[in-house]
């Protein structure tokens, strides 16, 4: 008996010509299995990540929302403590050039609506108020008007302007509660005017 036909020899061969059998066998397993759908949804995470795949739609680290809060805020969106008196909000013409957001009104020589005022309610949550102040082109006379700003009844800033011009405010108003725009003109005089804050804004 030569080294070729020892039982031994003879198990190895049947192995060996099993091998590509099993193969093909398991081959067709995989594929089968694949078709069926089991391995779909199924994702491999590196070794120790226990973390969980994101739902469809999502990211894994999810993104918190917080809302932004506007720096700035026209004075005319904030509410005021008593009822529109005298004043309006309008499109106007000042200083020859028109301007769209302008907070009004009709003063009267004579009358007692030779001033006027009106408050909003900050709630302590501004630190300046900013606009710009003169007299509509529509003025019946170029009478000066002495425009002020008052936080909680204090003044706190005021200036005068006359037909033709366009001054500017920036207030102080930090820890206010509310604000008052007022304006007058001189008592004793004859005619009209129309009083304008041009782009009234408080910002944080």
């Amino acid at each position: 008996m030569s080294y070729r036909d020892t039982p031994g020899s003879k198990r190895s061969t049947r192995l060996g010509e099993l091998g590509p059998a099993w193969i093909s066998a398991i081959a067709a397993l995989l594929t089968a299995m694949t078709a069926a759908g089991f391995f779909a949804g199924r994702v491999t995470s590196p070794p120790g990540d226990t973390s969980e795949a994101a739902p469809s739609g999502t990211s894994a680290r999810e993104a918190v929302s917080v809302p932004e809060v506007a720096p700035a805020k026209s004075l005319m969106d904030l509410p005021s403590p008593s009822e529109m008196r005298g004043y309006e909000q309008s499109s106007q013409r000042v200083n020859g050039s028109p301007a769209e957001r302008v907070f009004s009104s009709e003063l009267i020589c004579g009358v007692s609506s030779h001033t006027s005022s009106q408050q909003f309610q900050l709630d302590r949550q501004f630190r300046v108020f900013r606009s710009q102040v003169g007299l509509t082109d529509e003025s019946e006379i170029d009478e000066p008007v002495k425009f002020t700003v008052r936080v909680d009844g204090e003044d706190r800033a005021s200036t005068v302007a006359s037909l033709g011009e366009l001054k500017p405010l920036d207030v102080d108003v930090t820890n206010g509660l509310r604000v008052e725009l007022y304006v007058e003109m001189d008592y004793n005089c004859s005619g009209s005017i129309i009083a304008a804050w041009v782009d009234p804004m408080v910002i944080r």
